[in-house]
């Protein structure tokens, strides 16, 4: 997870403060298109509203997941035809939108 870092001179010490970056993607990794690498079908799988800036309750901790799910099959580039049955669900159920079409 990317840090945005801020200094604070006070005295002698030094001190550096972590800030989390929020947790989303940008709108061109939102979207699968191409080759699954498991089975070879070429899909489209988009999703929208996954974001989820900050952790405070339990859905925004679900929509956290999700994103992490659903950037993690498409950074080894496995469509929707080869994700857990469960982990597809998950990621549909959080997310704002789902599309996927079959282009082959």
């Amino acid at each position: 997870m990317a840090l945005n870092v801020r200094l604070e001179r006070k005295g002698p010490l030094i001190i550096v403060r972590g800030e989390p970056a929020p947790l989303a993607l940008p709108k061109e990794a939102k979207t699968f298109e191409g080759r699954c690498t498991r089975c070879g079908k070429m899909w489209r799988y988009r999703v929208g509203d996954i974001d989820a800036h900050e952790v405070v309750s339990d859905a925004t901790e679900a929509k956290a997941r999700a994103l992490n799910l659903f950037a993690a099959y498409t950074r080894r580039g496995i469509g929707p035809c080869c994700m857990k049955p469960n982990d597809r669900l998950f990621i549909a159920k959080h997310a704002g939108s789902v599309y996927y079409e079959r282009l082959d």
